[in-house]
């Protein structure tokens, strides 16, 4: 959920807040530096939802996108976390468009708006 947050943020905001926090390493797959967050960050943008691959704990998948409110600033995201064995492939891309169809819906119901990505730098 985090990533799907900071997805929305433009890319200066991010780096601050990368520079304050830091890269707490959870797994050996937790991402380790901007360069590769920014990259993370570009395709959540394209796709509409983020991924955590074993970042923050092993054998735990989570896909997760951002509900938007009416100021067009994401308001929370929804997300589904699933054991990596099954969360798998084409599960994946199925459990991902629900969770996209969620957010927007969300979204909807309470008179929020998407804001236009990828966000001035």
């Amino acid at each position: 959920m985090g990533k799907a947050l900071l997805a929305t943020w433009p890319d200066a905001q991010i780096a601050e807040f990368c520079d304050r926090h830091g890269f707490p390493t959870m797994t050996p797959r937790s991402v380790d530096g901007l360069s590769a967050l920014m990259d993370q960050i570009t395709h959540i943008r394209t796709q509409g939802y983020a991924v955590d691959n074993e970042e923050h704990a092993r054998g735990l998948r989570c896909l997760a996108a951002p509900v938007w409110g009416p100021d067009g600033d994401a308001v929370c995201a929804i997300s589904v976390s699933a054991m990596m064995m099954r969360l798998t492939g084409e599960m994946t891309e199925v459990v991902a468009r629900r969770v996209v169809t969620a957010a927007s819906e969300l979204t909807e119901k309470i008179g929020g708006k998407r804001a236009k990505w990828p966000l001035p730098t």
